[in-house]
């Protein structure tokens, strides 16, 4: 558009100049051109200044034209630079693209359905609530394992793991397997333990057990009830010591046995009350000794030995009946 422009201007130029050539022609004195008339010097002058004016305008003209034209030169190569690139770019894309369709088209659907189906299926008794964020096992187990074949394992692997378990005590040996472990500072180096930490001095837990619990202390076991404490059991409860076994009570205790009690003692047992000790049998009531029994208070006593010798000592003996009194013997001794 600049060259036409250009060159627009330089027709507008010899229209111009052109009719100025009439000025230098020769006149008459009334100023009417006489052919045949020629001023040469003055037309020669005039002519020489109006093709110089021409040529420096052409010479502008061809400089700006080839100004024009590198610009153009530049501009086409730039832009075909740029189409170069963005061609590459898009043959780029569309390379990947292919390949990654390639990819696609290897893919068996069939048998992604039929592992989609798989899973769908073990996935069943799964569900989760997406308001409550709760993830529900319905008519299933949950097998939490260490991959290692055998539940006693020291892969640290297989934890059920309630809460964060910081370390509040240093770093802590953490390399048992399948145990569950609540709260924090806990170490585990065994297997199938239940480890608990406190929750709180105002908050409450609860233990409910629906079928059997055992427990199993490597060590010393203490349990410490800042208020009340109840054990039910609904059927059968046994307890066995190797060693000692003690139990203080800082108030009163009772026990209530709705049938029979039985206590079997291996050695000797004593018993000590400070204040009364009152024994009541509803029906008979036997204290058997295999060697003898000895009743004592103070100084008096009551000796039954095995052979059936009954010794009965004291300061003063009195018996007294609301009936009558018999004696038997094969001898009755008087002093």
């Amino acid at each position: 558009m600049k060259a036409l422009r250009i060159i627009s201007s330089l027709l507008v130029i010899g229209f111009v100049v052109s009719p100025a050539w009439a000025d230098d022609a020769p006149s008459n004195k009334d100023g009417a051109n006489v052919p045949g008339m020629n001023n040469s010097r003055g037309g020669l002058l005039a002519a020489e200044e109006r093709i110089a004016a021409l040529e420096a305008a052409l010479a502008a003209a061809i400089a700006q034209i080839n100004q024009l034209q590198s610009d153009l030169n530049a501009e086409v190569a730039a832009r075909e630079a740029g189409d170069s690139a963005i061609t590459a770019a898009f043959m780029s894309a569309d390379a990947a693209l292919q390949a990654q369709i390639d990819i696609l088209n290897t893919i068996d659907v069939g048998a992604i359905d039929g592992r989609l189906s798989n899973v769908e299926e073990t996935l069943t008794c799964v569900t989760y609530d997406v308001v409550a964020k709760d993830l529900i096992f319905v008519g299933c187990n949950v097998h939490v394992r260490d991959g290692s074949g055998l539940t006693q394992g020291t892969s640290g692997l297989g934890n059920l793991v309630v809460g964060y378990n910081l370390d509040t005590a240093g770093v802590l040996n953490r390399f048992g397997s399948h145990n569950v472990i609540i709260g924090d500072g806990q170490a585990y180096t065994t297997s199938g333990h239940l480890l608990t930490r406190s929750v709180g001095s105002s908050q409450d837990m609860t233990v409910t057990v629906g079928g059997n619990l055992s427990e199993i202390v490597s060590g010393n076991r203490s349990a410490n009830v800042g208020s009340d404490s109840s054990v039910s059991v609904g059927s059968n409860s046994s307890v066995s010591v190797a060693g000692d076994s003690s139990i203080n009570v800082g108030s009163d205790s009772s026990m209530t046995v709705g049938k029979n009690l039985t206590t079997n003692v291996g050695n000797d047992l004593t018993e000590t009350v400070a204040g009364n000790h009152s024994t009541q049998s509803g029906k008979t009531m036997t204290l058997s000794g295999t060697d003898a029994i000895v009743l004592k208070s103070g100084s008096a006593q009551q000796i039954m030995q095995k052979n059936g010798d009954i010794d009965i000592k004291g300061k003063d003996v009195s018996i007294k009946a609301s009936g009558t009194i018999t004696l038997k013997g094969a001898k009755i001794v008087q002093n």
